[in-house]
């Protein structure tokens, strides 16, 4: 019962790796300050998914754990979907009119 939960949970922790590099390209001009908060908001869930284990274990076991953990990530996957950052060589450009194609 627990396996499918926790493979969706390895599936979604792999998703937040590349925010160490999302961070400072978000804030260019605060590179250092956008690192501090990469790293605040990385302690922060050391502290509280101990918290959550805590005060979920004795009502719901170790799978409700693991099914709280699961929706926080889910909800954090849907999260990151508004989080737009401009990549160098990929910025949108409208073609000028005597370049597009019309399909008749």
């Amino acid at each position: 019962m627990a396996l499918l939960p926790a493979i969706a949970l390895g599936i979604f922790v792999a998703a937040f790796v590349p925010l160490a590099a999302v961070f400072p390209a978000l804030e260019p001009q605060h590179k250092g300050a956008a690192i501090s908060v990469y790293n605040l908001s990385a302690g922060m869930s050391n502290f509280l998914a101990p918290a959550i284990a805590v005060i979920l274990l004795p009502f719901f076991s170790t799978i409700g754990v693991v099914i709280a953990y699961t929706a926080l990530y889910v909800a954090a996957f849907f999260l990151c979907a508004f989080i737009r950052v401009e990549q160098p060589g990929f910025t949108h450009k409208e073609a000028p009119a005597s370049e597009q194609v019309e399909f008749s």
